[in-house]
């Protein structure tokens, strides 16, 4: 259905938590080094490198929890909005320009709180450097920074759905916060957007909440955690990572795939969407956990569960392996499922040559014949702040908007992901609570959205 509000931009995949909230020491050990062929004490001191200075206390839930309660008891705080963003966003280009000079002079501590061996470092031109800079710099910040500096980031964009992760089974190691805290610091930032006290801009923060069926296999009240946050904390969706070492359906544990059955069950009852990682990276230890969101796979689910709203993010990735499918073209063939989706998220081939217009060419090739109803379902997202890593990222809307015609911006930027998300019709419970969650708030939904039909 045709939303409402089409010139409303949304960014469908983005993320706004940080260090503490990942567990950096084993994502580092088992999916950014999994394939360097490098001595184990080596990927040992990095990984404990990284996480030691993105996992600081200081960035841990108490501190931040109390500066967001204060926000949110006093209301003319607004008014130090401008002060507090300008004062947060010099500290933050300092903090580059130093590490940025630790990295010229070749600094282990430095290139090791990037991931990257000091002989790779020198390898890296000024651009790439500072792009890894930020991106580090970024996972070190508290949330509130985060979530301000993607704002000011995109201001085209009105929207943002922070997507939560929960990788902690996947890579043995957990973050510093709780599931439990991490919903609860980021359902503060969303509801200062809501009440406008977040950024000097009119910005809408709409969070995902992360899930892995293995943790309420092994403590039991995980799922009815993330059902508590879309029902009662303003969170839009669920966010699932499947690479991480599950797969949508016909995992070996019978257990599994009955929590992920109860979890679809209820998001259908609901008209709550899932975001899912949908790309052949990211697989925790090995290289066969690349290929756990199959767009095969997600086929069985929605044969099974058919009003499920479901975004495959990444449209599959855009990089072909020989001798494989393609998942684009994979999941353009699944369009006969009225309700599937895909984001554009971290598509970096925009940003470098050829760019827009090679991609425009492989999207003609993707999307034809069987595949060809894809193409209203694509939605903007940007990833970031995993975007960071990659020169020119703040010109991702631009990039991603030249590779499509005029006419098709509006549904891209925005139309398509506001259906996604049940915002588009009055008949969708998740708009429903969305927009009474807004009103509750003090704040008019219209100024994100169009009255409902």
């Amino acid at each position: 259905m045709v939303s409402d509000s089409p010139a409303t931009r949304v960014d469908i995949h983005c993320h706004t938590f940080n260090g503490a909230d990942l567990p950096v020491e084993g994502f580092v050990r088992r999916v950014v080094l999994r394939d360097k062929d490098w001595p184990g004490w080596v990927k040992a001191r990095l990984a404990r490198w990284a996480d030691g200075l993105v996992q600081s206390p200081g960035l841990g839930y108490e501190p931040e929890r109390s500066i967001l309660q204060m926000m949110l008891d006093h209301p003319r705080r607004d008014l130090l909005l401008s002060a507090e963003e300008q004062v947060a966003d010099e500290r933050f280009n300092l903090q580059v320009e130093q590490d940025e000079a630790a990295l010229a002079a070749h600094d282990p501590a430095t290139a090791a709180y990037l991931g990257l061996a000091p002989r790779q470092v020198r390898r890296l031109d000024r651009g790439e450097t500072s792009a890894f800079v930020k991106f580090a710099r970024n996972l070190a910040s508290s949330r509130l920074d985060v979530a301000r500096r993607l704002v000011a980031t995109y201001p085209s964009v009105d929207v943002f759905t922070p997507m939560l992760v929960d990788m902690a089974y996947g890579v043995g190691d957990k973050p510093l916060t709780t599931v439990a805290e991490q919903i609860d610091l980021h359902e503060k930032i969303s509801s200062l957007s809501i009440m406008g006290r977040l950024t000097q801009r009119s910005a809408l923060l709409l969070p995902f909440v992360g899930f892995d069926p293995r943790r309420e296999q092994h403590a039991p009240g995980a799922l009815g955690l993330v059902q508590d946050a879309v029902m009662h904390r303003g969170f839009a969706g669920v966010k699932m990572y499947p690479p991480m070492g599950f797969s949508p359906l016909g995992n070996d544990e019978p257990e599994i795939d009955g929590i992920l059955d109860d979890l679809y069950s209820w998001c259908e009852t609901e008209d709550v969407p899932i975001t899912v990682h949908c790309n052949k990276t990211q697989g925790a230890s090995n290289a066969s956990n690349d290929e756990r969101s199959d767009p095969a796979v997600w086929a069985t689910v929605l044969d099974k569960h058919p009003g499920l709203h479901l975004n495959l993010g990444h449209f599959g990735g855009v990089r072909r392996t020989a001798n494989k499918p393609f998942w684009p073209t994979e999941i353009a063939r699944l369009a006969r499922f009225d309700h599937l989706y895909a984001d554009l998220g971290c598509h970096t081939d925009l940003l470098q040559p050829p760019g827009p217009n090679a991609y425009a060419e492989m999207l003609r090739g993707v999307l034809t014949g069987a595949g060809a109803a894809m193409r209203d379902r694509l939605m903007y997202g940007s990833d970031w702040s995993m975007l960071l890593e990659h020169p020119g990222c703040e010109g991702y809307v631009e990039a991603v908007s030249a590779a499509f015609p005029e006419g098709e911006h509006d549904r891209l930027l925005g139309g398509r992901a506001l259906d996604f998300l049940g915002l588009g019709t009055v008949l969708n419970e998740n708009g429903h609570r969305l927009r009474d969650r807004i009103t509750a708030l003090g704040a008019d939904p219209a100024t994100w959205f169009a009255p409902r039909r």
